[in-house]
């Protein structure tokens, strides 16, 4: 397909750039862009839930000397397991 493309640029309340493609026809490709924006959203979910698991685990081993494991899972949200293994 050979067309020219203009792009529109609008920011909405959060920051989030929508853009979206025209041909001559003026027909949009969402869909597209719609795919791109779920992979990106998804891909600062799952950075989010890694940084926060990490900064549990953090916090679990600065408490392993001070209390006992199921406490530590309890209030770190870690699993109990996960807890035993950083005594190890």
């Amino acid at each position: 397909m050979n067309t020219e493309l203009l792009r529109e640029f609008k920011e909405d309340k959060k920051g989030i750039l929508d853009v979206r493609v025209k041909t001559k026809n003026n027909e949009h490709i969402d869909a597209e862009i719609m795919d791109q924006m779920t992979r990106e959203k998804t891909a600062r979910e799952q950075g989010f839930e890694q940084g926060t698991n990490q900064k549990a685990i953090e916090i679990a081993k600065n408490l392993l000397g001070l209390i006992d494991d199921e406490t530590i899972a309890l209030k770190t949200g870690l699993p109990l397991e996960t807890v035993k293994n950083l005594r190890n």
